[in-house]
């Protein structure tokens, strides 16, 4: 029965351990929402990005690097031409994890080529990228806000001191669906606490399996030397919105996405978030656009959007990447 309340596969997984299908759904659907919302006040016009980075110098003549740029922004567009198409369609329950991914493509591919800009550096790994991002764009402020929170650190004091400067007293999570950019400012520092604890996990496997805690003979923290090594290397792992962003597609690639389409009916939501899908991406590519044509040679970033209105195959329009 659709929608009804024998539910054999939830049975089966809760037979297996403990999922969390509500908080699975809103998880999902409220962080989007939340970035939707804070995008959603005109600070993503091309006004106000070309104002935000109108201190960006143009670098020197660099044909390669431009090269990397264009062919990342293109790609970055391909996504969300696809986003948009996928996310048109009559079941929405059908797209969710396709366009969860295609949206995480879309923002790859436009962080990919902020960095080129940058530096010039060709880098494509989820990993390798959010570092390089962090290092070449995040660390120099180079991000408007709702995608610029970071912390610098994954030492758990330090961070908790972080995330409470982003908070500022505000209580709100992502259990409930925000209406206020206050509930969605509350929201996206939820988002960004647990990753910094999911970060802060993976990290601390990692160190566990290293030579050199191995050497110590001990299986926890809490001896002295163990929490000084693990500190050294937490102290050298960052979060920003790459990291957000990768394990909220991973998230969504596996379980999670089962509690999208399957159980409670959630139809109006599901409407709401493939539209907040495409808002967030577009506000971030033309983000990524408005950086990348300060740094690019002098005119060829026009060249590049004219030539795509030419001869690009898709079927969205060029707006995007115009600054």
């Amino acid at each position: 029965m659709r929608g009804g309340a024998q539910r054999w596969l939830l049975n089966r997984l809760f037979e297996l351990d403990q999922p969390a299908p509500h908080f699975a759904f809103y998880g999902t659907v409220n962080w989007m929402r939340a970035l939707a919302l804070l995008v959603d006040d005109k600070s993503f016009e091309a006004a106000t990005l070309h104002s935000f980075y109108s201190n960006v110098a143009r670098r020197p003549v660099d044909s390669a690097a431009d090269t990397a740029v264009f062919e990342n922004v293109f790609l970055a567009f391909n996504h969300l031409a696809g986003l948009i198409t996928i996310t048109n369609s009559e079941n929405g329950y059908d797209v969710c994890r396709p366009a969860i991914s295609t949206w995480y493509h879309c923002i790859h591919s436009a962080a990919a080529a902020m960095v080129a800009a940058a530096s010039g550096r060709r880098v494509d790994g989820i990993e390798v990228l959010a570092y390089a991002w962090q290092e070449d764009i995040v660390a120099h402020n180079l991000i408007f806000p709702p995608f610029s929170p970071f912390i610098s650190t994954l030492v758990k004091t330090d961070s908790e001191q972080e995330i409470e400067r982003y908070r500022k007293n505000n209580l709100h999570d992502l259990s409930r669906t925000p209406s206020s950019a206050s509930e969605a400012w509350g929201g996206l520092v939820s988002y960004l606490h647990g990753t910094v604890k999911f970060e802060r996990e993976r990290a601390e496997h990692t160190v566990r399996e290293t030579p050199e805690f191995l050497a110590l003979g001990v299986h926890d923290f809490r001896t002295r030397r163990a929490r000084e090594l693990r500190d050294r290397y937490l102290d050298t792992q960052q979060v920003n919105f790459l990291v957000e962003a990768a394990r909220y597609v991973g998230k969504a690639s596996f379980r999670d996405s089962i509690f999208l389409s399957y159980g409670e009916s959630h139809q109006s939501e599901i409407d709401q978030f493939l539209i907040d899908l495409g808002d967030v991406a577009t506000s971030f590519i033309s983000m990524a656009c408005s950086y990348c044509s300060r740094r690019t040679e002098q005119g060829t970033w026009r060249d590049f959007v004219d030539d795509v209105e030419t001869n690009s195959m898709l079927s969205l329009g060029v707006d995007v990447l115009r600054v």
